[in-house]
C-alpha cells in the first residue's frame, strides 16, 4: 500500500484472505513454502484503515444472491 504513494488507496478482497497463521490451511502453506506472513496479504494491510474487504465480500454475498435469486422465474410459467 505504502508503493502506491496514494493515502486514498483502498484494499479490497473477497474472502477468505489467508494473513496470518490462525488457520491449518495458511500454517501449513506458510509451513511448507517458508513464507512468514500473508499469503495473500499481509496482516498489516488486513487490518488497516485501507482495508475495505469486508465491504467487497458483502458485495460479493449480494451479487451471488441476486443471481441465484434472479436467475429464476417464479411460479415457473406452465405450457400452454
Amino acid at each position: 500500500m505504502r508503493e502506491t504513494r496514494n493515502p486514498a488507496a483502498k484494499f479490497m478482497h473477497c474472502l477468505p484472505a489467508d494473513h496470518d497463521t490462525n488457520t491449518v490451511v495458511a500454517r501449513e502453506i506458510m509451513e511448507h513454502t517458508g513464507m512468514t506472513s500473508g499469503l495473500e496479504v499481509t496482516d498489516e494491510v488486513f487490518r488497516s484503515p485501507a482495508s475495505i474487504l469486508f465491504d467487497q465480500a458483502e458485495n460479493r454475498l449480494r451479487q451471488h444472491l441476486a443471481g441465484a435469486v434472479g436467475g429464476r422465474r417464479w411460479p415457473r410459467p406452465t405450457a400452454h
